[in-house]
């Protein structure tokens, strides 16, 4: 389907079926990947598994823009503050608070950055698409004009 539903309607697809669909192989496949973690570490599933995998996965594609390459250098970022957190802990009396704090205000400062960005991108475009319409209307009204001056 992509970023054209019409099309795949047009087409026959039926774009809720196929969501499901999609939604639930992508959920089967994230299965597997954690079940292979989970056998190749404890071989069961303890109590104190580790915690807020959604959070941070959710984080790091925000923080990435949902783009690949920026998911790679956001979850490299992500990891650092992570490691950084215990370092911090052991070498200072800083809480641990202050690392969650950190990564709240990167998260959103990076989020309203671009769609700021993004907001600014598209009213530019739109200030040149009018301009060029401007423009090919004078040059319409010029041929117009001098079309009726060699009638005469």
């Amino acid at each position: 389907m992509g970023s054209s539903q019409g099309s795949a309607r047009a087409g026959g697809v039926s774009i809720g079926s196929t969501q499901l669909r999609l939604f639930l192989i992508s959920g089967a496949l994230a299965g597997l990947v954690g079940m292979q973690q989970l056998i190749a570490d404890k071989g069961y599933l303890g109590q104190n598994y580790v915690a807020q995998l959604g959070f941070t996965g959710i984080a790091v594609a925000f923080l990435g823009q949902n783009n690949p390459i920026g998911i790679i250098f956001a979850a490299i970022l992500w990891g650092v503050l992570s490691r950084g957190e215990v370092a911090l802990q052991i070498g200072s009396n800083v809480p641990r608070e202050f690392i969650i704090i950190l990564q709240g205000i990167l998260i959103l400062s990076v989020v309203i950055t671009y769609q700021i960005a993004k907001r600014r991108l598209a009213a530019r475009q739109l200030q040149r698409a009018g301009a060029v319409e401007a423009m090919d209307d004078s040059a319409a009204e010029v041929d117009i004009e001098g079309m009726a001056r060699e009638d005469r």
